[in-house]
């Protein structure tokens, strides 16, 4: 009996060792968890401004201890522009950047800023602010469309619909109109009511243009003689816009024979002009003053 006695005092404190080492606080350091913050961005100044175009620029100084997976810039009209607001991407992780920016309107005032962005969240450098040129131009996109035509002021002129409209015929054969006989510049509106008043024929190239809405703008019409020809060659000879080469509608008849044929214009190939027999299907093109 006096060794089972033993044999159990010794189990007893076998045991309660093992209880007093389960009981000891932990001597391992805890693993240090990584801390991440936005990343530092700064912006660069705005140059080579132009009526529609301009260049920046950044730099990714730290990436805030994560990866920074976009950057660029962003720019809007309002103060404080962020992502939501037009923006152009270049690149990733630390370092300077450069973008150009195209699209801007003449003579508006624009703020911009670089952004980065990384797992944490999207930061912003310091704001910039620039004004485009206000100054006209031709091929630049203005007032709808694209100017092809400028006055002596430099202020007023002509654009036309940088959009493919397509062939249609010009209508009203067999019927000379009272109006739509003036080829001067500025008289294309009114050839087009003249048209509209007297023929309104479905999908007729008046038709086709008086019905266009395009660049915010629906008071487009078809051009005159004398307004149609400078786009040969201000715009089409000078590769400018995506009109394609092609014989174009003016609103104006043929005198010699004003029932059946009406003046069309050779765009792209001598800027000629040419009778065109009002049934044919013939290239359209929409303009507009400013």
């Amino acid at each position: 009996m006096k060794s089972i006695k033993i044999t159990l005092s010794a189990l007893t404190f076998f045991v309660m060792i093992l209880l007093l080492n389960n009981c000891k606080e932990s001597t391992t350091d805890p693993v240090p968890t990584a801390t991440v913050s936005l990343p530092t961005v700064t912006t660069s100044d705005i140059s080579a401004i132009t009526q529609v175009t301009a260049s920046g620029g950044g730099e990714v100084k730290l990436d805030g201890g994560a990866t920074v997976t976009a950057r660029g810039l962003c720019w809007s009209t309002n103060p404080a522009p962020t992502i939501s607001d037009s923006k152009k991407l270049n690149g990733t992780g630390k370092g300077v950047f450069s973008i150009s920016i195209s699209g801007l309107s003449l003579g508006t005032k624009y703020y911009v800023r670089a952004f980065a962005t990384n797992s944490k969240g999207t930061a912003y450098g310091e704001e910039k602010s620039f004004t485009t040129d206000a100054t006209l131009a031709l091929g630049l996109p203005y007032a709808g469309g694209t100017i092809y035509y400028l006055d002596s002021t430099n202020k007023h002129g002509f654009v036309f619909a940088d959009t493919i409209l397509g062939e249609a015929r010009w209508g009203c054969n067999n019927k000379a109109l009272i109006g739509a006989r003036a080829t001067d510049m500025g008289k294309g509106a009114q050839n087009t009511l003249d048209i509209m008043k007297e023929c309104n024929e479905f999908y007729s190239a008046a038709d086709i243009v008086s019905r266009l809405v395009f660049g915010g703008y629906s008071d487009w019409f078809l051009p005159s003689r004398d307004e149609l020809i400078p786009i040969h060659f201000n715009i089409v000879k000078k590769g400018v816009g995506k009109l394609p080469i092609g014989h174009y509608w003016t609103s104006t008849q043929m005198k010699q024979s004003e029932a059946t044929f009406a003046e069309t214009i050779r765009v792209g190939d001598d800027g000629g002009q040419q009778n065109g027999g009002k049934l044919n299907n013939t290239k359209v093109v929409a303009v507009r003053a400013f």
